[in-house]
């Protein structure tokens, strides 16, 4: 994937987030909804979404790859802004 258009997606997803957690939290919406309507007036969101490990438990070498594939990916997107962005209009 060229530069530019990593740095394209990159503006999409700070507009219109997506991914495992937004669907997760569409679920729990839903959810709350369901339960404030059954009666519980207290029910949000984040009481239907799954909990995950904290991450201190995440072992070293996944923390270390994580670390790297976060520097790549931020080398690219300074690389990324220096280019310009072209915008294709209908």
């Amino acid at each position: 994937m060229p530069a530019t258009e990593l740095a394209e997606w990159a503006l999409f997803y700070s507009e219109n987030p997506f991914g495992e957690f937004r669907a997760d939290l569409r679920a729990g919406i839903v959810a709350s909804v369901i339960a404030q309507t059954a009666g519980n007036k207290t029910a949000k969101p984040s009481d239907f979404m799954p909990k995950f490990a904290e991450p201190s438990k995440v072992s070293a070498r996944a923390s270390a790859a994580a670390r790297d594939a976060a520097a790549a990916t931020n080398a690219l997107m300074k690389a990324s802004s220096r280019l310009k962005h072209h915008v294709i209009r209908i």
